[in-house]
């Protein structure tokens, strides 16, 4: 009998063989919701584009996904990534959070250097607020609720469509 070490090397070894001819993307991302069950959604909802461009781009698209409940805590996060020389691809950040609103850390992220993608998911519906979080430096505004294919767009064109990493 195969003890549960071999069968996980096994494991291992036929995912690897399947993609020994197909490109592998990695792309980090990192979402920031003060709610863990916005976040715990979003998770599910990149890990799902990730399988369905991977699917129909003849690329297997790894996505590692950082999450922070706070815009001061997202902040951190970036300026340590842009320090480690691993800056985020995309950060995906609502409006409403404590400690710093979702256009103050945009604003703080752009002046600490941060230039890849930054997509604002929010419910917000005031006039005030959106046009705040425009000013920010956020590359998009997208509205919840959302459907995974206007996700989908927006991933490709202010993520792969921008990468030198692009195999679609």
């Amino acid at each position: 009998p195969q003890t549960s070490s071999r069968l996980i090397q096994r494991s291992a070894t036929i995912q690897r063989e399947q993609f020994d001819d197909i490109p592998i993307v990695n792309y980090r991302i990192l979402l920031v919701d003060d709610s863990a069950l916005a976040r715990k959604l979003m998770h599910r909802v990149l890990v799902t584009l990730g399988k369905s461009a991977s699917k129909s781009c003849q690329v297997h698209y790894v996505f590692d996904i950082q999450h922070a409940a706070t815009g001061q805590a997202a902040y951190d996060m970036v300026v340590r990534s842009l320090k480690d020389g691993a800056a985020y691809d995309l950060v995906l950040i609502d409006f409403y959070m404590p400690q710093l609103n979702g256009a103050q850390a945009v604003c703080l992220m752009r002046v600490a250097g941060f230039s890849n993608a930054i997509v604002a998911v929010t419910s917000c519906t005031c006039d005030d607020e959106l046009y705040t979080l425009s000013k920010s430096g956020v590359n998009y505004i997208l509205e919840k609720p959302f459907t995974l294919k206007k996700f989908s767009n927006l991933f490709r064109e202010y993520v792969i469509d921008r990468s030198s990493l692009n195999h679609c």
